[in-house]
């Protein structure tokens, strides 16, 4: 799985910011779900939330 991953919030949110392609699936409880995501966006303005 992939993954953008934040390490920690501050600036320059570049440095913080780790893509991993190895990202391993999380382990799923009886209840959960796991959604496959194709394509996704982020805006300028998602840095700031």
């Amino acid at each position: 799985m992939n993954a953008a991953v934040v390490s920690q919030e501050g600036t320059p949110v570049a440095s913080n910011v780790a893509f991993v392609s190895n990202w391993k699936l999380p382990a799923l409880a009886a209840s959960e779900v796991l959604v496959k995501t194709e394509a996704s966006a982020l805006n300028h303005l998602d840095l700031w939330v």
